[in-house]
């Protein structure tokens, strides 16, 4: 459902839909891990989670944007997802540089 609307075409491959749905899982597994660690957001752990999530949203905005400006697959909500995941990449850091 939201890849048509991330990249504007379908997601017709069985093996496509399957990596997606993987990669749907891991997010919301990292979704909870950090709606746990903001209680003790002072930990060595609680750090090196949002250093992965720095480094996974810096990743996704190259990523898109590659897919967006090399390869056209854009549909409507393509450019906000690259804002958001900007906006996530930059508070992170911004969280990283209090600690």
């Amino acid at each position: 459902m939201t890849v048509p609307f991330l990249i504007g075409g379908p997601f017709d491959i069985p093996a496509a839909a399957v990596v997606g749905r993987l990669t749907g899982a891991a997010l919301l597994a990292l979704a909870l891990a950090c709606w746990n660690a903001r209680i003790d957001a002072a930990s060595p752990s609680t750090r090196g989670l949002v250093s992965g999530m720095s480094l996974y949203n810096a990743a996704a905005v190259v990523v898109l944007s590659y897919s967006g400006l090399g390869l056209r697959l854009i549909g409507i909500g393509f450019w906000p997802a690259v804002v958001l995941h900007l906006g996530m990449a930059i508070w992170c850091l911004a969280f990283l540089r209090k600690l």
